[in-house]
């Protein structure tokens, strides 16, 4: 056999490498598979080490999608954690937040953590953090950052995440909140993916679309090789000039595609140095008919045991524990190491470093084998039959329920469990494991993976007799999971759907406060979906199951969220009544979270009732004691509003800020989002224009409920700059986003600057008519300041002018001066969106 395969010598890629060498920023880098991206990054990471950086690589696997939440980060971070001068860059409490996804930390069970007595690696401090067994994924990855960072201040770090078109949503989540949240530290990201991989529906388009609009991100398309650098890579493999003719049919057939040219060299050769054309030995004397050709033609040779032990690695789709490849292999004590080394010396397997997933922090770490490339896994893996392939899946997964410390990593074991029994044929054990790999991954905050893991459960129902009792729970118990990781995954109407089914298969009479409970969810899915009169129906039917005596805390809460549906739909004296009966409920059961949530609506509703500022701070003192992020959220939302709302804008702008601040700390992605806009608006107002651009210039979200809201500040902000064509689009956006979950207080508004556009550019009749949808609820004073004052502060900036309208490309006539616009009329009703 041929001492090697590939080519020791990096060839070309000086271009991509010098786009590489940074100390920040992010780099995404697309090809098709084999292209050399893999090669690419080992180059890098070669260099970066030598050059006294930290390289930290984590590697997306085929499975990953719902089965190993973050498995390319845990992998990327595991090696490093190991180390104790690591691990005391976090507080112990921070390591027992992390244990779900690295055990060797800690584990949460038994525990009751509290926040951190001294300022960590997090960078929160004790006096106002909120207890971290409420946290969400946004504090993981703001865990996750400021380690990074400390990590950072000793030497660069370069993250090196590689096949993100396999990613999870987690683990795409996770790089995008990287990307944005690390531009000013010297932490370089690196990710790869098959650019043929992504069809229109696949969820990495959007995502990498997205990605490519934030400043610092750059996009390298990865081409094949020159016929002049193919030459050079043969000719190192070879060991010898190639002969003209053979580089010119490797390049046709390849086309410079890296990989295919080692795996046709060596198909080629039958295993001997050519003496002048490689390829005359191949099939027939020609060349293999396709790359997965080429491919089994060198698989072919192997003895049988060798071809045993790669099915086994091809049906575990990742990198494999040598003690997970002996005990499936189910060879002879003495034929193991022989077929293994038989495996290496053909270049079909390579030596990864650590195989053991759950290994303990001073546990000696196992080899791990994985194929050279994932398209020879994917070679092998196809040509076996499909019994073949239940029966390996099969037995892989009742060796991972045996020794559960082989697994792949990531959130526990369970989801690489359900997919090898689902995949087995086993309807009946993939349900027992979908249901555990969605409590595993709700523990780490994967909700996006956790409610893949319900729907799988949901599928496999009724193929399962007894299906209840090998779950360990009903359907509608599975039904009500499910909506709740959806609502927390962000898609509220999957999460209505889920929570009507299930309220359908239960008896209120029988079981009220169950029933309740989901009308109370049903209630906040409709709402976020923007079917708003009929999430105030679902409100209140909770609060007519709940009996009023005894006092209790299911009643407490079905009247906030009643109190909350109220005052969004601007229906204030009804908000204020049910706050008052809330309020009371809340104090006598001693709840206090659901306190806080009262005293948070209540601020929402204005001056009209009381001080809002003093209900807002009341609220984030009891959301502070219990924990409440989202409490702790709303207060600073409602309460620089408050402030707002009396022409404070400086206190206003001040507590905002802090809000901002304790939500970057904590993950809280939504109310950052909040807040900035809102500090943003008002700014504009003031005339603060370069602040406002660096609120909201390269904020880039699409998924969030008050995404109206900052096109509608950017498309204000380019009017007042004369840049009227980004207006116009900004604008037109925001108003489409208001009609559906963008925010429909925002549509006045987005509407009263289209029409003062339009009357700069001298168009007054296609100016739009300023009011809402009759179908609009009654808005709060907020929206109808916020519509008022946004219309009244747009002044044209002086000598503006639209792009291409000059008086001589209208042949020659002089410009009529726009009218003054007068001040718009009071919009129709219009309803204010809950803070995130």
């Amino acid at each position: 056999m041929r001492e090697r395969v590939s080519s020791e010598r990096f060839v070309g890629r000086a271009p991509e490498l010098a786009a590489l060498d940074a100390d920040s920023g992010a780099v995404l880098i697309a090809g098709d598979a084999g292209v050399g991206k893999s090669r690419l990054v080992a180059e890098l990471a070669q260099r970066a080490r030598a050059g006294g950086r930290l390289v930290l690589i984590g590697e997306c696997v085929e499975l990953a999608e719902g089965e190993l939440p973050y498995g390319a980060i845990v992998a990327a971070l595991r090696p490093l954690l190991r180390e104790p001068a690591v691990r005391e860059l976090l507080s112990a409490a921070e390591r027992r937040e992390l244990a779900p996804l690295w055990p060797e930390l800690g584990r949460l069970e038994g525990d009751a953590p509290a926040a951190p007595a001294t300022a960590s690696a997090a960078g929160a401090p004790a006096a106002d953090a909120p207890a971290p067994p409420v946290a969400g994924q946004g504090r993981v990855f703001a865990l996750l950052l400021a380690l990074l960072g400390a990590l950072a201040e000793r030497q660069p770090v370069v993250v090196v995440i590689e096949d993100l078109h396999w990613a999870d949503r987690s683990t795409r989540d996770f790089v995008a909140y990287l990307v944005r949240a690390a531009r000013e530290q010297p932490i370089a990201l690196v990710a790869t993916f098959r650019a043929e991989e992504l069809h229109p529906d696949h969820p990495l388009r959007p995502f990498a679309a997205e990605l490519a609009r934030v400043r610092g991100v750059r996009r390298i398309e990865l081409r094949g090789f020159t016929r002049a650098e193919l030459a050079l890579q043969v000719a190192d493999i070879l060991g010898t000039t190639p002969p003209a003719a053979l580089v010119e049919r490797l390049f046709e057939r390849t086309e410079g595609n890296a990989f295919y040219t080692e795996e046709l060299l060596a198909a080629g050769a039958g295993g001997g140095l050519p003496a002048e054309d490689p390829l005359a030995a191949g099939a027939g004397g020609g060349l293999p008919a396709s790359l997965r050709d080429a491919l089994l033609l060198r698989i072919e040779p192997l003895s049988a045991a060798a071809r045993r032990l790669l099915a086994v690695a091809a049906t575990a789709e990742r990198a494999v524990d040598e003690r997970l490849l002996e005990s499936v292999g189910e060879l002879a004590p003495d034929a193991f190491a022989p077929a293994l080394r038989e495996g290496l010396d053909h270049h079909v397997l390579v030596v990864r470093g650590d195989g053991g997933a759950n290994a303990t922090p001073d546990a000696t770490a196992r080899t791990a084998y994985a194929f050279r490339h994932a398209l020879v896994r994917e070679a092998v893996y196809r040509d076996l039959l499909a019994q073949e392939r239940a029966q390996l899946h099969g037995a892989l997964a009742r060796t991972l329920e045996q020794r559960p410390e082989l697994a792949a990593g990531g959130v526990g074991v369970a989801g690489e469990l359900a997919h090898h029994w689902e995949a087995a044929g086993e309807p009946a054990r993939a349900l027992t494991a979908s249901v555990r790999a969605s409590a595993e991954a709700e523990r780490a905050f994967a909700f996006v993976e956790a409610e893949r893991h319900c729907e799988r459960a949901l599928a496999l129902w009724e193929q399962v007799p007894e299906a209840a009792a090998r779950a360990g729970l009903d359907h509608a118990e599975l039904l009500a999971r499910a909506a709740e990781a959806a609502i927390r995954s962000d898609w509220p109407q999957r999460a209505a759907a889920r929570a009507r089914e299930a309220i359908a298969e239960l008896d209120p009479r029988r079981e009220p406060l169950r029933v309740a409970q989901l009308h109370q969810l049903a209630g906040r899915a409709l709402w976020l979906s923007a079917e708003h009169a009929d999430g105030l129906i679902a409100y209140r039917e909770a609060v007519r199951l709940v009996p009023a005596d005894p006092p209790t805390p299911e009643r407490a809460r079905a009247l906030a969220g009643e109190a909350q549906a109220l005052m969004l739909k601007g229906r204030s004296e009804e908000a204020h009544a049910r706050c008052t009966e809330a309020l009371a409920l809340a104090e006598t059961v001693g709840d206090r979270v659901v306190e806080a949530h009262v005293r948070n609506t209540f601020a929402g509703l204005g001056w009209r009732f009381g001080d809002p500022v003093a209900q807002a701070t009341r609220a984030r003192e009891l959301a502070v004691a219990a924990g409440s992020l989202e409490e702790i959220g709303r207060s600073y939302a409602n309460g620089s509003e408050a402030l707002e709302a009396t022409g404070r804008i400086d206190a206003a702008v001040a507590l905002a800020h802090e809000g901002i601040d304790l939500a970057q700390r904590w993950g809280m992605g939504d109310f950052r989002f909040y807040l900035t806009c809102s500090v943003a608006g008002w700014q504009l107002r003031r005339g603060e224009l370069d602040e406002v651009e660096r609120l909201v210039g390269e904020e880039t979200r699409e998924d969030h409920s008050t995404v109206a809201q900052l096109h509608d500040v950017k498309g204000r902000l380019a009017l007042l700059r004369g840049q009227f064509d980004a207006a116009d689009a900004e604008l037109e956006r925001a108003v489409r986003q208001a009609h559906g979950l963008g925010g429909p207080e925002w549509y006045p508004a987005a509407l009263a600057a289209r029409g003062l556009l339009r009357l700069w550019e001298g168009r007054p009749a296609t100016r739009p008519r300023c009011c809402a949808p009759r179908s609009t609820p009654s808005p709060t004073s907020r929206s109808r300041r916020g519509w008022a004052t946004s219309a009244r502060s747009i002044r044209p900036p002086r000598g503006s002018r639209r792009s291409g309208r000059s008086s001589r490309a209208q042949g020659g006539r002089r410009r009529a001066r726009a009218p003054r616009p007068r001040r718009p009329a009071r919009p129709p009703p219009c309803p204010r969106r809950p803070p995130p």
